[in-house]
């Protein structure tokens, strides 16, 4: 929503030095604009990490299984596994926010907008590292204001 928001402002034309159009109640609208158009985005972006979550309750169980076994070399096998599924799901978490950010900004499906995320997120690397530091600042400072 606020990506949402952000490009609204961002892209408004100046007309004699100002905005052209002042946005009222720019969350709200962002909001009806998520539930109108991309409820099934938001579900496909969940649906995702919920299955590397399964993936990695699975191999936490066969981890715990095999321990209790006494069966060292199952567990150290689980143990990896849960560790690579777990990173995979960090990456995921964050594939999945900048893809809904750019499904913001261009209104595009869930995987192309998470395929143009991941190209961003590869090529531009001092500027995405800039970028989510100010976000951070932002969330923040609107926290504590």
């Amino acid at each position: 929503v606020l990506a949402w928001t952000t490009q609204m402002w961002y892209y408004t034309p100046y007309i004699q030095g100002h905005k052209d159009l002042r946005l009222t109640c720019a969350v709200l609208q962002g909001y009806c604009n998520l539930l109108r158009y991309h409820v099934g985005t938001i579900a496909v972006g969940a649906l995702v990490i919920v299955y590397t979550r399964i993936a990695r309750a699975l191999l936490g169980v066969v981890a715990e299984a095999a321990k209790a076994e006494g069966n060292p070399v199952a567990n150290i096998l689980a143990t990896c596994c849960m560790c690579c599924i777990t990173c995979f799901e960090r990456f995921i978490q964050s594939l999945t926010k900048n893809a809904y950010m750019d499904v913001a900004i261009t209104s595009s499906n869930f995987f192309p907008a998470a395929a143009q995320a991941f190209d961003l997120l590869t090529h531009e690397v001092p500027a995405v590292a800039a970028l989510n530091g100010t976000q951070l600042l932002f969330q923040v400072c609107g926290v504590g204001l």
